[in-house]
């Protein structure tokens, strides 16, 4: 994880052009449109929508597994709170506020966690949830809320937190 995070800060230097080429190689009306409704599915109410959805309709047996989601998805979610606040880096936009700063992006950790937690739960939908996860990272760089180095840690922070999760929920007895 540590070797991520510095491989994150020596690209920031490439950022720039990487975030602003991506993002006016598609500028579209329907590129636009796509692209929100990709960070629309990520954020952290349509998440928590998809996790409510799952406890009510998942069979008896996936309690545990539900538990842990919960638990994993809470400690990912605050690791990249508190990584934020350490960093305070301005976005794109420049917008800077210290609790809610660009790096790393909160959509593509949760989107990461996501798609290898219940991707390896459920290996018919894994390639539908990375794809998911993809989009959502590819939506915060085309809407320039995050350079790309901050949707790469995301990644990596997300999916860290899922492996660890899955880990923890493989090596405890029922």
């Amino acid at each position: 994880m540590i070797l991520i995070l510095l491989l994150s800060f020596s690209l920031f230097s490439v950022d720039s052009s990487l975030t602003y080429g991506f993002s006016r190689s598609l500028q579209s009306g329907f590129s636009d449109a796509i692209f929100k409704a990709a960070t629309f599915s990520g954020n952290r109410e349509s998440i928590l929508l998809y996790s409510t959805l799952f406890t009510f309709f998942a069979d008896t047996q996936d309690i545990r597994f539900q538990k842990q989601a919960i638990l994993g998805g809470a400690v990912s979610s605050g690791l990249c709170t508190l990584i934020k606040y350490a960093v305070n880096r301005k976005r794109p936009e420049g917008v800077s506020d210290r609790w809610n700063s660009s790096f790393p992006s909160g959509h593509s950790t949760m989107s990461a966690f996501v798609a290898v937690y219940f991707g390896a739960r459920y290996p018919r939908y894994r390639i539908p949830l990375y794809l998911w996860a993809l989009a959502v990272g590819a939506s915060r760089v085309y809407l320039k809320r995050h350079w790309v180095s901050d949707v790469i840690t995301g990644y990596a922070l997300g999916a860290a937190t899922a492996y660890l999760t899955l880990r923890f929920y493989d090596n405890r007895s029922p």
